[in-house]
């Protein structure tokens, strides 16, 4: 009888510069800016089906002054990128008044569940979910389990029967062509 040992998963992603750590001042003030980070890493997550396997895609944003993230980006290329990219979650009550209020659009930061376009809510209220770089890679995800299930399941079923029905179209337009 043979076994196999399992490859331990790397407890954080490999972290790259988006478009080469290209920096993007503000409109409002041109002395300040921000570069992209993502990270991409293969892991499981624990479910009522047991384990699924995913892909976890991160992305954020670093900001500040435009010569500390030119000193910053130089060192990241000279010693690499080390950290990870960490998920905090917030409902509305609970985001800061800071974030409120230095961000133009709060809807981008909507979590949202799979492809059903459906908003995740717990106790009635939207969550949020703030992506940042942690240098020190020791902050962990702070993650609100959501409690709009039963929404979510019917609009996933939706697209779903969607896909399905111009699949199916799709089918029958083909057979029908080679008549």
């Amino acid at each position: 009888m043979s076994t196999t040992t399992a490859t331990p998963m790397p407890k954080m992603a490999k972290i790259t510069l988006v478009d080469n750590g290209m920096i993007t001042a503000y409109e409002a003030d041109e002395t300040r800016g921000y570069f992209q980070l993502t990270s991409t890493k293969v892991t499981t997550r624990s479910g009522i089906f047991g384990t699924t396997v995913i892909r976890d895609k991160r992305n954020c944003l670093v900001d500040g002054e435009i010569e500390n993230l030119k000193e910053m980006l130089a060192d990241m290329r000279q010693y690499g990128i080390h950290g990870k990219i960490v998920n905090r979650e917030f409902k509305y009550s609970e985001l800061p008044e800071e974030f409120k209020a230095g961000v133009k659009k709060l809807d981008k930061y909507l979590k949202i569940a799979g492809d059903s376009g459906i908003v995740c809510q717990k106790d009635g209220e939207d969550i949020y979910r703030i992506s940042f770089y942690d240098e020190s890679g020791e902050e962990e995800d702070v993650l609100i389990q959501h409690d709009n299930g039963e929404l979510i399941s019917k609009a996933g079923k939706a697209v779903r029967d969607a896909a399905a029905s111009s699949s199916a179209k799709t089918k029958v337009k083909e057979e029908a062509a080679n008549l």
